[in-house]
C-alpha cells in the first residue's frame, strides 16, 4: 500500500467497503476481478482448501460468530487433528483470535461467515445443522439450528423445554 497514492489508497477502502481482508486482497492483487466483492475473495480462499475443510468451516459457519471449535470434531466427524488442521488453514484470511474468549477463534467479519454459509449445498447445511444442534444440547441456538435442518419439530420441542424451564 505505500505504492498507492493517497487517492488510490481512498479507492481502494471505499471499494472494500472498510473490510480489511478486502483491502488486503485488493492492494497486493493485479487481479480486476477481486473488485467483483468480498464473496469472489473468500471463494477463493476457500478454493485453496480441502473438501473436509471446507465442511469443517461451514459447520463453523454454523455454529455462529464466535464458534466453540471443540464442537466441530462431532459435528463434522472429523478427527481433532483433521478439524485443527481446518481452522490453521482459515487462521488469518477467514479466522481470528476471538479477543473475549481466550483459545477461541471468531469470523473477520460477519459477511465472511455469510459467505462460507452460502457455500454450503442444501443437504450438507442440513445434514450439519443437524449434528451441530445435537451438540449444542439445550442452548437456545440449537433450536434454530434444527429449523434449518428442516427438524421443525424437535425445534418446537426444545423451545418448549427451555420455556418451561424460565
Amino acid at each position: 500500500a505505500e505504492a498507492l497514492g493517497a487517492t488510490a489508497i481512498s479507492d481502494l477502502v471505499r471499494v472494500a467497503d472498510g473490510l480489511p481482508l478486502v483491502i488486503e486482497e485488493l492492494a497486493s492483487s493485479s487481479s480486476p476481478a477481486l473488485a467483483s466483492g468480498l464473496g469472489t475473495i473468500v471463494r477463493s480462499r476457500t478454493d485453496r482448501l480441502t473438501a473436509v475443510q471446507r465442511t469443517i468451516l461451514g459447520a463453523a459457519a454454523l455454529l455462529g460468530d464466535a464458534p466453540d471449535w471443540t464442537l466441530l470434531p462431532t459435528v463434522t466427524d472429523c478427527s481433532e487433528p483433521v478439524v485443527l488442521e481446518a481452522l490453521s488453514a482459515a487462521h488469518g484470511p477467514l479466522l481470528v483470535p476471538d479477543p473475549g474468549r481466550p483459545g477461541q477463534l471468531a469470523w473477520r467479519h460477519g459477511l465472511i461467515r455469510e459467505h462460507v454459509l452460502a457455500a454450503l449445498t442444501l443437504p450438507q447445511r442440513s445434514a450439519l445443522a443437524a449434528r451441530a444442534a445435537a451438540a449444542l444440547g439445550d442452548d437456545p441456538a440449537a433450536a434454530d439450528l434444527f429449523v434449518l435442518a428442516g427438524q421443525r419439530s424437535r425445534a418446537t420441542a426444545l423451545r418448549l423445554r427451555l420455556a418451561r424451564r424460565s
